[in-house]
């Protein structure tokens, strides 16, 4: 178990990777979920959803996987939605209180402080005209409306709840619920260089990482010598410390008025 546990990190190939934790799945014992989350923060999205699905097919892993939760080395928002509503559905009372707990998506204290501080902006008039200048400066290096920005994180035009409490927790809160496709990276090579972005994509070779302004970096897997998940969303907290109350409502008024095209609707 322990050499098996040893080639589930970003240098072995995604094949073998593979057929690794499809080998520990046909195997027994509360070790084996332990072999499989001991470099959790690692992997990216389609690992980590591989691994989940193993998991879940046992009570016993299902309650390390917990463990795991509980202490902190695997959040909430590393969970897709789809392996959420399946956790969801055990009937083991002694789960079910447990996973309803750990699911929970919450913020942290101090986002919920700056949220209370920002609140008047889901009221506040916004101008649409200066939001759309905002939205230039402020989001479009990670967001896309029409043919405005860059489409690393989720296209605005897309979101389909556009309330102003829903905008501005988006906004101030982003690992709120954060998909885990969004989730930020940092991987350090072998010569000591550091590189930090969402994982754009995996190969039996490579890792490619999307950054700002949809730049990418592409990084031999021999040459990885370590990859962390910082279980938070690419679009970083501390955004109100660029923005005012005044900013955020025009952001708000630009994004939920905007047609498909990504044009203002009202007014040009």
């Amino acid at each position: 178990l322990r050499a098996l546990g040893a080639l589930l990190v970003p240098r072995t190939s995604a094949a073998i990777q593979d057929a690794v934790v499809s080998h520990l799945a046909r195997q027994r014992g509360r070790e084996v979920a332990g072999v499989l989350l001991a470099n959790w923060k690692s992997h990216g999205p389609a690992r980590r959803t591989q691994i989940l699905s193993v998991l879940a097919t046992r009570k016993d892993w299902i309650e390390i996987l917990l463990d795991q939760m509980e202490s902190g080395n695997v959040v909430s928002a590393d969970i897709d939605v789809a392996m959420r509503q399946r956790l969801a559905a055990r009937k083991e009372p002694e789960l079910r209180s447990r996973l309803e707990k750990q699911l929970a998506l919450a913020s942290t204290a101090d986002r919920q402080e700056v949220l209370a501080q920002f609140g008047a902006a889901a009221t506040m008039p916004g101008d649409l005209q200066r939001g759309v200048t905002l939205f230039d400066t402020k989001c479009g290096k990670c967001h896309k409306i029409g043919e405005k920005g860059h489409e690393v994180g989720p296209n605005l035009v897309s979101l389909t709840n556009k309330t102003p409490q829903a905008l501005l927790a988006a906004i101030l809160d982003p690992s709120q619920a954060v998909e885990p496709k969004y989730l930020n990276y940092t991987v350090i090579t072998v010569g000591g260089l550091t590189y930090t972005g969402m994982l754009a994509s995996e190969t039996g070779n490579s890792i490619t990482l999307l950054g700002p302004e949809s730049k990418q970096q592409v990084i031999l897997r021999n040459e990885v010598e370590d990859m962390q998940s910082s279980g938070k969303s690419m679009m970083p907290d501390g955004f109100e410390k660029e923005l005012t109350i005044k900013d955020c409502a025009d952001i708000m008024a630009f994004v939920s008025g905007v047609r498909a095209d990504g044009t203002p609707s009202s007014g040009d």
